[in-house]
């Protein structure tokens, strides 16, 4: 994993910048790990590993661009995971790409 030092507005923040496979050597020298290992997914959402994120994480995953319509949105409404597909075509209708430049 690398660290990136930033300073905006006067504050040092410190961002994961590139995420990589340990080297075999360094892995046999790892301790165990402390916590369960947790993956969580936006397409196949598990609310019990969503509800143990802290607020702040779980926030986040709520204000992303993917979340409107998805299935954890449905999930957290209480309604069925699967989401309205009209909805979904509907709101991909309505997203302007004049200025995409992929």
């Amino acid at each position: 994993m690398s660290i990136a030092k930033n300073v905006y507005n006067g504050k040092t923040y410190f961002n994961v910048s590139d995420v990589g496979t340990m080297r075999q050597k360094e892995a046999e020298n790892l301790s165990e790990l402390k916590n369960e290992p947790r993956v969580f997914s936006l397409g196949d959402p598990d609310l019990e590993v969503f509800n143990a994120f802290p607020k702040w994480i779980q926030e986040k995953i709520v204000g992303n661009l993917e979340y409107k319509g998805s299935k954890l949105e449905l999930l957290l409404e209480g309604k069925n995971s699967e989401p309205d597909e009209e909805a979904v075509e509907e709101e991909e209708e309505n997203i302007n790409t004049d200025n995409n430049p992929y």
